[in-house]
């Protein structure tokens, strides 16, 4: 099923947005995949929802790797990016002022970790998570933009999360919840510094 532009006697265009299970398929899948696909999909906002594409697009390789190695990669992200690249241009405008948006709040965010812990009352590793899951879902739409021909940057946050590594260590040991998606991306780009490595 691929993604459509219906046009109505007002008009009005509606853009028909895809379920999870349009864009990932009824493959095997950890069910954590399969859970934070569908919730992140369910969104309304242009940007949330294309974080939401942009994460089964990027998490897809990752979670089909040994138990749909037949699947070919290529194909698979031509089939996602059906859906984004019927987008109108102005759909397409929202997402990328969502990032934006969403750039300034992740600097902002980084410059709340870097203030004293005891300051915040123990709340330095929930707000420090919540930052990685942000900068995460930025990497998924940034992924997407790039594959509709917009060019938009991580540069700025990269560096400063770079100059203030040391506010950033983050091992699951004082959050008990291990959250798969960071855990995953920290086994296939550790280097990236919103990874976090936990024992599944």
């Amino acid at each position: 099923m691929v993604a459509t532009l219906l046009q109505f006697p007002t008009g009005k265009t509606l853009i028909q947005f895809p379920t999870f299970q349009m864009l990932a398929g009824d493959y095997d899948f950890p069910l954590w995949f399969v859970r934070e696909g569908i919730e992140q999909l369910k969104a309304n906002e242009p940007y949330a929802l294309c974080a939401g594409i942009g994460f089964v697009l990027r998490y897809w390789p990752f979670v089909t790797k040994f138990v749909n190695p037949e699947v070919d990669t290529a194909r698979f992200n031509a089939h996602v990016m059906e859906y984004p690249r019927k987008f109108p241009k102005a759909y397409v405008d929202s997402v990328v002022e969502g990032y934006a948006f969403q750039l300034n709040e992740i600097l902002d965010g980084l410059e709340v970790v870097m203030v004293p812990r005891l300051r915040r009352h123990g709340e330095h590793h929930a707000q420090l998570r919540n930052v990685k899951r942000m900068r995460d879902d930025m990497e998924s739409v940034k992924q997407m933009l790039a594959l509709l021909g917009q060019t938009v940057s991580t540069e700025m946050i990269d560096a400063k999360a770079q100059a203030i590594l040391p506010f950033l260590a983050d091992d699951h040991q004082q959050l008990t919840i291990i959250e798969p998606r960071l855990n995953t991306l920290y086994d296939h780009f550790p280097q990236y510094w919103w990874g976090v490595k936990g024992t599944l």
